[in-house]
């Protein structure tokens, strides 16, 4: 697919999109470089164009909730890294979330599942705090 012409032959869903809360686009495998671009433009086209404005990854909620919650203070290969588990650390990925960085955009995780350190990072500290720094949650 002609990811410049992509816009214009979006167009015919227009009246489908409008009449949208929730868009779901999936994948047939994780990394592929060509359906990543193409759900870049379909992120970019939807935000710009109906004001989607929230994005619900296959991730931890734990993870993305922080990172995006310090997206500002991260450099965009930390909010990709702290938010995401490896296979999703693509340079088209590193790309959507400068996008998510700069727009009105909210990163959500939909997984419970462990991810990466940064959940552990985050929340042990504040629990040692209450626990007068002996936690028994330490590792």
């Amino acid at each position: 697919m002609n990811l410049q012409q992509l816009d214009k032959e979006l167009i015919i869903y227009n009246d489908v999109f409008k009449e949208k809360k929730i868009i779901f686009l999936g994948e047939n495998g994780h990394g592929v470089s060509e359906i990543q671009k193409l759900k870049i433009k379909m992120v970019k086209y939807l935000h710009e164009q109906f004001g989607f404005n929230k994005i619900v990854f296959e991730g931890g909620m734990g993870e993305i909730a922080i990172a995006n919650h310090n997206k500002h203070q991260l450099s965009t290969k930390s909010f990709l890294m702290d938010s995401l588990p490896e296979v999703w650390h693509t340079k088209e990925l590193l790309e959507l979330f400068k996008i998510i960085q700069n727009r009105e955009l909210t990163a959500f995780g939909i997984d419970i599942q462990y991810q990466n350190h940064s959940l552990h990072d985050y929340i042990f500290p504040i629990l040692d705090k209450y626990n007068h720094g002996s936690s028994p949650y330490s590792i």
